[in-house]
């Protein structure tokens, strides 16, 4: 039992809380992409993505698995991201912010689809095992070729700065 609930209970809390947070941190980076500011989605995004970091401690383990490295990396940035949010208006703390925000919601994101290959069996089936062999060389050769003149006509100069700068104006507002 974990905090009086049986393990099944509390995995169904431990779930809701991060879909809630997955959700809702979606709403709060769109926003940022779209130039509003959604204060109640972000304190609602911020505070379930702690708890979810925080309930994931709760289960019975053996040893220190990935998900555990991963909640503790989620509170440290987190931390930042609660300082960074009260600091926002000055200078590059909203950027912090900003990409902070976007890095919780990436590490909720990659431990739901973790566990999604994990627990099931559809999903499970199609996950790499890593004893699949490579393409051969000159494929995979030609290929990494081509996706790097490409994605070097692609991307302009200054195309990073100009993405971060929209999603800190938004933060701003």
């Amino acid at each position: 039992m974990t905090l009086g609930m049986t393990l099944e209970a509390f995995t169904r809390l431990h779930v809701v809380i991060s879909l809630i947070g997955i959700a809702s941190g979606l709403i709060v980076v769109f926003g940022m992409m779209s130039g509003v500011r959604r204060d109640g989605w972000t304190t609602l995004f911020l505070w379930t993505t702690v708890l979810t970091s925080v309930t994931g401690f709760g289960f019975p383990v053996e040893h220190l698995l990935p998900s555990h490295k991963v909640g503790i990396i989620s509170l440290i940035v987190l931390a930042v991201v609660f300082v960074a949010r009260s600091r926002a208006h000055s200078g590059s703390w909203r950027w912090i912010y900003v990409i902070g925000s976007v890095f919780a919601l990436y590490l909720n994101v990659f431990v739901l689809v973790a566990q999604l290959f994990q627990k099931v069996p559809t999903l499970a089936a199609l996950a790499p095992t890593q004893s699949e062999l490579p393409s051969s060389s000159r494929s995979s050769r030609s290929s990494r070729s081509s996706c790097g003149s490409r994605s070097r006509r692609r991307s302009g100069s200054g195309s990073r700065p100009r993405a971060v700068s929209r999603l800190t104006r938004a933060a701003a507002r």
